[in-house]
């Protein structure tokens, strides 16, 4: 993943807040979530979440918030997507069957 983000950098500025990776598949793969957002830089005061800056790796200079994969196509088209981009300011207040596995 870092490679492909790097790569990604080389060819364009660091002018987007997400970078999303869509699978083009029917229905997600047997086990796997509609969609996962993979949290790079966290700033959000007062959600009971830590604030941490995880971009350097990536290629980032400082505005990518989160890397999201969908698992499916429709998944950018229907309420998935909505759900991973709350991610970035959203708190575990009400776990969801994915949080309580380690996956969201």
């Amino acid at each position: 993943m870092y490679d492909l983000l790097i790569n990604v950098y080389k060819k364009f500025k660091d002018d987007y807040d997400f970078v999303i990776l869509v699978l083009n598949e029917i229905e997600p793969p047997a086990g796997q979530p509609w969609g996962v957002n993979m949290l790079i830089k966290k700033e959000t005061n007062g959600i009971g979440k830590n604030i941490y800056y995880n971009i350097s790796k990536y290629g980032s200079q400082g505005k990518l918030k989160s890397i999201i994969q969908m698992y499916h196509f429709e998944g950018i088209t229907r309420s998935p997507m909505l759900h991973e981009m709350m991610h970035n300011w959203a708190n575990n207040a009400i776990p969801t069957r994915w949080a309580v596995t380690g996956v969201s």
